[in-house]
């Protein structure tokens, strides 16, 4: 059964994680970033799970257990990197419209006849929330159209939005970008395409990749 399936998978990523100190290092390095831009997500879907169990139907459900499954898969391994986080936001989204979909029928039945002022308000302040989280993740858009007209170079644009953890990987990218001929390509090196980005360099053969770290 699909159980059986899992569970060598499951054991093999569990035996393979790091130490608890370590993960837990990597989880204080990359999950505060996440949460301030998605802050409403991780505020909201845990009150869509709450609903999803006090009036459950059955897509609710596949909900819940969809965004389970996406919380094991970032959490392997115990790296906890910002991109693993990707598979989550899609239920954590349905999880939050759950809950203002249910929490404003409750609003609605006791407070829009009682309180109507009040109704507003609490509108009103959703949507300041809302606004303030849209701003948060348009930050980075002006240096990002500062890097595309050449204003700012790769180093300073990584940099500024957060990347200083990659410095070695700048630094060799700047490092091949005065030592290599332009026709020459890179073979692999790490498993991320930041040096290729910073070098201006083509992969040799992207039917390869391991690990220098």
């Amino acid at each position: 059964n699909l159980f059986s399936q899992l569970l060598p998978s499951i054991l093999t990523h569990v035996s393979a994680s790091r130490t608890t100190a370590i993960s837990w290092i990597n989880f204080r390095m990359y999950f505060p970033g996440i949460f301030h831009k998605t802050f409403l997500l991780w505020i909201m879907s845990p009150l869509g799970i709450i609903f999803a169990l006090f009036r459950p139907s059955y897509k609710k459900t596949l909900v819940v257990v969809w965004a389970v499954f996406a919380a094991l898969g970032v959490s392997f391994g115990g790296w906890w990197f910002p991109h693993y986080f990707i598979q989550i936001i899609p239920p954590l989204a349905i999880l939050s419209a759950i809950f203002m979909a249910d929490f404003n029928d409750l609003l609605k039945l006791h407070f829009q006849s009682r309180f109507p002022r009040l109704l507003k308000a609490g509108y009103a302040i959703f949507i300041l929330l809302f606004s303030y989280n849209i701003l948060v993740n348009l930050k980075p858009l002006p240096g990002f159209l500062s890097y595309l007209r050449g204003t700012t170079t790769e180093r300073d644009y990584l940099y500024e939005n957060g990347l200083p953890v990659w410095g070695n990987r700048i630094d060799g990218g700047n490092y091949l970008k005065q030592i290599m001929k332009p026709s020459e390509k890179l073979y692999v090196w790490d498993t991320t395409p930041l040096i290729y980005l910073v070098s201006g360099k083509q992969i040799l053969d992207n039917r390869f990749m391991f690990n220098q770290e």
